[in-house]
Protein backbone atom coordinates (compact mmCIF):
# COMPACT_ATOMS: atom_id res chain seq x y z
CA UNK A 1 0.00 0.00 0.00
CA UNK A 2 1.51 3.30 -1.13
CA UNK A 3 2.12 6.09 1.69
CA UNK A 4 -0.21 8.98 0.79
CA UNK A 5 0.20 12.66 2.54
CA UNK A 6 -2.90 13.01 5.10
CA UNK A 7 -4.10 15.63 7.03
CA UNK A 8 -4.22 15.19 10.74
CA UNK A 9 -8.59 14.78 10.30
CA UNK A 10 -7.95 12.14 7.11
CA UNK A 11 -5.39 9.98 9.80
CA UNK A 12 -7.67 10.28 12.68
CA UNK A 13 -10.81 9.20 10.04
CA UNK A 14 -9.11 6.41 8.97
CA UNK A 15 -7.52 5.84 12.50
CA UNK A 16 -11.41 6.05 13.76
CA UNK A 17 -12.46 3.43 10.70
CA UNK A 18 -10.97 -0.11 11.94
CA UNK A 19 -11.36 2.06 15.91
CA UNK A 20 -15.04 2.03 15.84
CA UNK A 21 -15.11 -2.15 14.71
CA UNK A 22 -12.05 -2.51 17.83
CA UNK A 23 -14.91 -0.69 20.41
CA UNK A 24 -17.63 -3.07 19.45
CA UNK A 25 -15.16 -6.04 19.89
CA UNK A 26 -13.91 -4.69 22.84
CA UNK A 27 -17.39 -3.88 24.30
CA UNK A 28 -19.34 -7.19 23.03
CA UNK A 29 -16.27 -9.27 24.80
CA UNK A 30 -16.40 -7.36 28.04
CA UNK A 31 -20.33 -7.57 28.74
CA UNK A 32 -20.41 -11.17 27.88
CA UNK A 33 -17.37 -11.57 30.56
CA UNK A 34 -19.04 -10.24 33.07
CA UNK A 35 -22.51 -10.63 32.11
CA UNK A 36 -22.04 -14.30 32.54
CA UNK A 37 -20.28 -13.89 35.86
CA UNK A 38 -23.57 -11.63 37.41
CA UNK A 39 -26.09 -14.62 35.54
CA UNK A 40 -23.94 -17.08 37.35
CA UNK A 41 -24.14 -15.28 40.64
CA UNK A 42 -27.84 -14.14 40.28
CA UNK A 43 -29.58 -16.83 37.97
CA UNK A 44 -27.49 -20.04 37.69
CA UNK A 45 -30.44 -21.54 36.86
CA UNK A 46 -30.35 -20.61 33.69
CA UNK A 47 -27.34 -23.14 33.12
CA UNK A 48 -30.12 -26.14 33.89
CA UNK A 49 -27.31 -27.23 36.13
CA UNK A 50 -24.61 -27.31 34.15
CA UNK A 51 -20.81 -25.63 34.75
CA UNK A 52 -21.15 -22.19 33.35
CA UNK A 53 -17.55 -22.59 31.40
CA UNK A 54 -19.06 -25.16 28.89
CA UNK A 55 -21.30 -22.15 27.72
CA UNK A 56 -18.94 -18.94 27.94
CA UNK A 57 -16.29 -21.24 25.85
CA UNK A 58 -19.02 -21.88 22.73
CA UNK A 59 -20.26 -18.19 23.44
CA UNK A 60 -16.52 -16.70 23.56
CA UNK A 61 -16.06 -18.79 19.85
CA UNK A 62 -19.25 -17.43 18.30
CA UNK A 63 -19.01 -14.02 19.28
CA UNK A 64 -15.49 -13.55 18.35
CA UNK A 65 -15.86 -14.79 14.94
CA UNK A 66 -18.78 -12.14 14.80
CA UNK A 67 -17.16 -9.54 15.82
CA UNK A 68 -14.10 -10.37 14.41
CA UNK A 69 -15.63 -10.92 10.34
CA UNK A 70 -18.83 -8.43 9.77
CA UNK A 71 -16.93 -5.11 11.69
CA UNK A 72 -13.22 -5.56 10.50
CA UNK A 73 -15.13 -6.91 7.31
CA UNK A 74 -16.73 -3.77 6.97
CA UNK A 75 -13.79 -1.99 7.99
CA UNK A 76 -11.43 -3.14 5.97
CA UNK A 77 -13.58 -2.37 2.82
CA UNK A 78 -14.23 1.22 4.05
CA UNK A 79 -10.11 1.39 4.00
CA UNK A 80 -9.48 -0.37 0.97
CA UNK A 81 -7.83 -3.46 2.66
CA UNK A 82 -7.75 -6.43 0.37
CA UNK A 83 -7.78 -9.37 3.50
CA UNK A 84 -8.14 -12.23 1.18
CA UNK A 85 -4.46 -11.07 -0.16
CA UNK A 86 -3.30 -10.60 2.70
CA UNK A 87 -4.20 -14.44 3.75
CA UNK A 88 -2.48 -15.60 0.58
CA UNK A 89 -0.56 -18.76 0.30
CA UNK A 90 3.61 -17.96 1.09
CA UNK A 91 6.74 -19.52 0.43
CA UNK A 92 7.76 -20.32 3.95
CA UNK A 93 8.71 -23.74 5.88
CA UNK A 94 7.40 -25.85 8.21
CA UNK A 95 10.48 -25.36 10.18
CA UNK A 96 10.57 -21.41 10.18
CA UNK A 97 7.12 -21.87 11.43
CA UNK A 98 8.18 -24.24 13.80
CA UNK A 99 10.68 -22.39 14.82
CA UNK A 100 8.59 -19.10 15.27
CA UNK A 101 6.39 -20.87 17.42
CA UNK A 102 9.06 -21.56 19.73
CA UNK A 103 10.00 -17.72 20.09
CA UNK A 104 5.91 -17.42 20.74
CA UNK A 105 6.13 -19.68 23.04
CA UNK A 106 9.33 -18.41 25.09
CA UNK A 107 8.11 -14.97 24.84
CA UNK A 108 4.40 -15.99 26.39
CA UNK A 109 6.20 -17.80 29.13
CA UNK A 110 8.62 -14.83 30.40
CA UNK A 111 5.80 -12.22 30.10
CA UNK A 112 3.26 -14.42 31.79
CA UNK A 113 5.55 -15.60 34.42
CA UNK A 114 5.83 -11.97 35.29
CA UNK A 115 2.64 -10.52 35.37
CA UNK A 116 2.03 -13.83 37.44
CA UNK A 117 4.25 -12.67 40.00
CA UNK A 118 2.31 -9.09 39.96
CA UNK A 119 -1.11 -11.29 40.06
CA UNK A 120 0.09 -13.13 43.78
CA UNK A 121 0.32 -9.48 45.33
CA UNK A 122 -2.95 -8.29 43.45
CA UNK A 123 -5.86 -10.45 43.34
CA UNK A 124 -6.72 -10.05 39.85
CA UNK A 125 -10.04 -11.65 38.50
CA UNK A 126 -9.82 -14.13 35.00
CA UNK A 127 -12.21 -17.01 33.59
CA UNK A 128 -11.39 -20.40 35.62
CA UNK A 129 -9.73 -22.90 33.24
CA UNK A 130 -9.14 -25.52 36.06
CA UNK A 131 -11.67 -27.83 34.08
CA UNK A 132 -9.20 -28.38 31.63
CA UNK A 133 -8.10 -32.26 31.78
CA UNK A 134 -11.27 -32.68 33.38
CA UNK A 135 -13.40 -35.23 31.08
CA UNK A 136 -15.56 -36.79 34.10
CA UNK A 137 -18.97 -35.38 32.28
CA UNK A 138 -20.34 -34.54 28.92
CA UNK A 139 -20.15 -30.97 30.28
CA UNK A 140 -16.40 -30.87 30.96
CA UNK A 141 -16.07 -32.28 27.93
CA UNK A 142 -17.88 -30.25 25.80
CA UNK A 143 -16.00 -27.30 28.02
CA UNK A 144 -12.83 -28.92 26.89
CA UNK A 145 -13.46 -29.13 23.54
CA UNK A 146 -14.90 -25.59 23.77
CA UNK A 147 -11.80 -24.31 25.11
CA UNK A 148 -9.69 -26.16 22.61
CA UNK A 149 -11.37 -24.95 19.65
CA UNK A 150 -11.70 -21.11 21.15
CA UNK A 151 -7.66 -21.33 22.01
CA UNK A 152 -6.14 -23.16 19.07
CA UNK A 153 -8.28 -22.20 16.06
CA UNK A 154 -10.85 -19.27 16.44
CA UNK A 155 -8.31 -17.33 18.30
CA UNK A 156 -5.64 -17.37 16.62
CA UNK A 157 -7.62 -16.91 13.52
CA UNK A 158 -9.49 -13.82 14.77
CA UNK A 159 -6.99 -12.22 16.18
CA UNK A 160 -4.65 -12.55 13.56
CA UNK A 161 -7.73 -11.55 10.89
CA UNK A 162 -8.49 -8.21 13.16
CA UNK A 163 -4.97 -6.91 14.78
CA UNK A 164 -2.55 -8.04 11.98
CA UNK A 165 -5.01 -8.28 8.79
CA UNK A 166 -6.71 -4.95 9.74
CA UNK A 167 -5.04 -2.62 12.04
CA UNK A 168 -1.79 -3.38 11.79
CA UNK A 169 -2.00 -2.98 7.77
CA UNK A 170 -4.10 0.49 8.25
CA UNK A 171 -1.86 1.90 10.55
CA UNK A 172 0.90 0.40 8.34
CA UNK A 173 0.04 3.40 5.99
CA UNK A 174 1.67 5.86 8.58
CA UNK A 175 4.82 4.01 8.54
CA UNK A 176 5.58 0.36 8.94
CA UNK A 177 7.25 0.07 11.96
CA UNK A 178 4.55 2.60 13.60
CA UNK A 179 2.38 -0.08 12.18
CA UNK A 180 3.93 -2.76 14.57
CA UNK A 181 4.14 -1.30 17.92
CA UNK A 182 0.82 0.98 17.55
CA UNK A 183 -1.19 -2.66 16.54
CA UNK A 184 0.79 -4.51 19.30
CA UNK A 185 -0.31 -1.44 21.98
CA UNK A 186 -4.03 -1.80 20.75
CA UNK A 187 -3.76 -5.53 20.92
CA UNK A 188 -2.43 -5.15 25.00
CA UNK A 189 -5.80 -2.61 25.32
CA UNK A 190 -8.14 -5.08 23.65
CA UNK A 191 -7.95 -7.57 26.44
CA UNK A 192 -9.30 -7.67 29.74
CA UNK A 193 -6.69 -7.04 32.62
CA UNK A 194 -2.80 -6.38 32.90
CA UNK A 195 -2.05 -10.38 33.49
CA UNK A 196 -3.54 -10.60 29.83
CA UNK A 197 -2.39 -7.40 28.12
CA UNK A 198 1.40 -7.07 28.68
CA UNK A 199 2.01 -10.65 26.96
CA UNK A 200 -0.17 -9.32 24.36
CA UNK A 201 1.57 -6.21 23.74
CA UNK A 202 5.07 -8.72 23.28
CA UNK A 203 3.50 -11.89 21.22
CA UNK A 204 1.79 -8.77 19.15
CA UNK A 205 5.37 -7.03 18.32
CA UNK A 206 6.34 -10.12 17.39
CA UNK A 207 3.47 -11.75 15.48
CA UNK A 208 3.20 -8.23 13.65
CA UNK A 209 6.89 -8.08 12.79
CA UNK A 210 6.74 -12.01 11.34
CA UNK A 211 2.95 -10.86 9.12
CA UNK A 212 5.70 -7.60 7.94
CA UNK A 213 7.93 -9.84 7.04
CA UNK A 214 6.13 -12.12 4.97
CA UNK A 215 3.29 -10.01 3.85
CA UNK A 216 0.60 -12.27 5.30
CA UNK A 217 -1.29 -13.40 7.80
CA UNK A 218 -1.05 -16.95 7.54
CA UNK A 219 1.92 -17.70 9.31
CA UNK A 220 1.13 -15.90 12.59
CA UNK A 221 -1.84 -17.83 12.43
CA UNK A 222 -0.20 -21.02 12.46
CA UNK A 223 2.21 -19.94 15.00
CA UNK A 224 0.11 -18.74 17.61
CA UNK A 225 -2.25 -22.36 17.02
CA UNK A 226 1.04 -23.82 17.60
CA UNK A 227 1.83 -21.86 20.75
CA UNK A 228 -1.84 -22.57 22.27
CA UNK A 229 -1.89 -25.95 21.72
CA UNK A 230 1.13 -26.08 23.68
CA UNK A 231 0.22 -24.41 26.18
CA UNK A 232 -3.07 -26.65 26.38
CA UNK A 233 -1.20 -29.67 26.59
CA UNK A 234 0.81 -28.07 29.70
CA UNK A 235 -2.47 -27.49 31.03
CA UNK A 236 -3.88 -30.96 30.63
CA UNK A 237 -0.93 -33.12 31.55
CA UNK A 238 -1.43 -35.46 34.18
CA UNK A 239 0.69 -34.64 37.49
CA UNK A 240 3.11 -37.80 37.30
CA UNK A 241 4.13 -36.41 33.85
CA UNK A 242 4.31 -32.58 35.02
CA UNK A 243 8.17 -32.84 35.02
CA UNK A 244 8.06 -32.72 30.70
CA UNK A 245 6.89 -28.99 31.31
CA UNK A 246 10.13 -27.53 33.07
CA UNK A 247 12.35 -29.85 30.58
CA UNK A 248 10.38 -28.73 27.68
CA UNK A 249 10.54 -24.81 28.88
CA UNK A 250 14.42 -25.51 29.18
CA UNK A 251 14.70 -27.33 25.89
CA UNK A 252 12.69 -24.19 23.92
CA UNK A 253 15.20 -21.61 25.61
CA UNK A 254 17.93 -23.66 24.63
CA UNK A 255 16.90 -23.94 21.23
CA UNK A 256 16.00 -20.05 21.16
CA UNK A 257 19.56 -18.73 22.27
CA UNK A 258 21.46 -21.07 20.11
CA UNK A 259 19.34 -19.72 17.25
CA UNK A 260 19.33 -15.62 18.09
CA UNK A 261 23.27 -16.42 18.49
CA UNK A 262 23.78 -18.04 15.45
CA UNK A 263 21.06 -15.30 13.66
CA UNK A 264 22.24 -11.78 15.40
CA UNK A 265 22.59 -10.27 12.56
CA UNK A 266 19.18 -10.72 11.63
CA UNK A 267 17.76 -8.57 15.18
CA UNK A 268 18.88 -5.01 13.68
CA UNK A 269 15.87 -2.88 14.06
CA UNK A 270 15.44 0.72 13.53
CA UNK A 271 14.08 2.33 16.65
CA UNK A 272 13.83 5.36 15.05
CA UNK A 273 11.43 4.03 12.26
CA UNK A 274 8.09 3.26 15.02
CA UNK A 275 6.98 7.10 14.06
CA UNK A 276 7.53 10.52 15.63
CA UNK A 277 5.52 12.45 18.30
CA UNK A 278 3.17 13.61 16.10
CA UNK A 279 1.66 9.91 14.43
CA UNK A 280 1.42 8.73 18.29
CA UNK A 281 -0.78 11.90 19.36
CA UNK A 282 -2.75 11.37 16.34
CA UNK A 283 -3.38 7.68 17.42
CA UNK A 284 -4.41 8.29 21.03
CA UNK A 285 -5.94 11.57 20.06
CA UNK A 286 -8.56 9.70 18.06
CA UNK A 287 -11.91 9.48 19.68
CA UNK A 288 -12.19 5.45 19.37
CA UNK A 289 -8.82 4.77 20.93
CA UNK A 290 -9.99 7.30 23.86
CA UNK A 291 -12.57 5.42 24.40
CA UNK A 292 -11.11 1.91 24.35
CA UNK A 293 -8.15 3.52 26.86
CA UNK A 294 -11.43 4.62 28.83
CA UNK A 295 -12.56 0.77 28.70
CA UNK A 296 -8.96 -0.83 29.32
CA UNK A 297 -8.96 1.08 32.72
CA UNK A 298 -12.74 0.18 33.49
CA UNK A 299 -11.44 -3.33 32.98
CA UNK A 300 -8.29 -3.43 34.84
CA UNK A 301 -10.17 -1.55 37.80
CA UNK A 302 -13.26 -4.72 37.60
CA UNK A 303 -10.63 -7.07 37.57
CA UNK A 304 -9.26 -5.67 40.88
CA UNK A 305 -12.80 -6.04 42.10
CA UNK A 306 -14.90 -9.10 43.29
CA UNK A 307 -16.89 -8.77 40.11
Amino acid sequence: MSQKVLTVTQAKHKINTFGKALILYVIILTVFRYGMSLIEKFLPEVFFGYDSRMYIYIGLNLLLLLLSFIPFTISAKKLDINIKNYYKKIEISKAEIFKCSLYAIGINFITTSLMMIFSFFFNVKTISVSFLGNFTSVEMIIANIAYFIYMVITKPFCDEYAFRGVIQRSLGMFGRYFGVFASAILYALAQGNLIQAVPAFFIGIFLSMVSLKYHSIRPTIYIQSISAFYFYLINIIPNSFYWIVPVSVIIIYIFIGFSLFLRHRDLNFDFLAIGNKKLWKILFTSKSIIMLVIIFIINVVLSFTNW
